[in-house]
């Protein structure tokens, strides 16, 4: 994200399918401090559309299909300055709302940052949007402290389900306990803002 000039603070939509793209979107950003909004691959460009131009997201990551989908919806979105395109190379689109580029070959050429964004439990990781269901969808900002609670989920869909194991000389289980998360994932430790 650094080669986009990115900094701790900004915000970047990921709207790509369940797979390795969605958690190197955002294990990245959390990393070097950027705060993630997910966007569901099922939205049209209205939704879409909101939820960048409410947080203020500078970067789009989303497939090919999705962004078929939604491009002419962009346009509006004044502080979007680039889509990342996962799955395809760039392509010189003049009518292209944003810089488009390609997220592997941007992967492929990046360096791995020397240091980790200095974060700490509070520190804005994840805009998580309402369903708008009554008026327009509202942003929930949300700090690294409750990343954690999400990696059962992560590593269910990455076919590594929780089971039980023992931490610290104690039998826990993954399920429900973010004290066996914080333990059994130290070397994601950064991922809370903890270390």
């Amino acid at each position: 994200m650094t080669e986009l000039e990115l900094k701790t603070g900004d915000r970047i939509g990921v709207m790509v399918p369940q797979g390795l793209d969605v958690l190197t979107a955002h294990l990245g950003a959390f990393r070097t401090g950027i705060v993630t909004v997910p966007l569901s691959v099922k939205f049209g460009p209205d939704a879409v559309a909101h939820r960048l131009w409410d947080s203020g997201a500078r970067v789009l990551v989303v497939d090919v299909e999705g962004y078929a989908r939604i491009r002419d919806g962009l346009a509006s979105i004044e502080s979007l300055e680039a889509v990342l395109l996962v799955r395809d190379s760039a392509t010189e689109n003049q009518s292209a709302p944003a810089q488009v580029l390609g997220y592997r070959q941007l992967l492929d050429a990046a360096t791995e940052a020397a240091r980790f964004a200095a974060t700490v439990p509070d520190s804005h990781a994840i805009i998580i949007y309402t369903s708008g269901t009554t008026r327009n969808p509202k942003g929930a900002l949300h700090g690294h402290r409750i990343l954690l609670a999400h990696m059962s989920g992560i590593r269910t869909a990455f076919d590594d389900p929780p089971k039980r194991t023992t931490c610290s000389g104690r039998r826990r289980t993954e399920r429900g306990s973010v004290g066996y998360s914080m333990c059994c994932f130290r070397p994601w430790r950064w991922l809370s803002g903890s270390g």
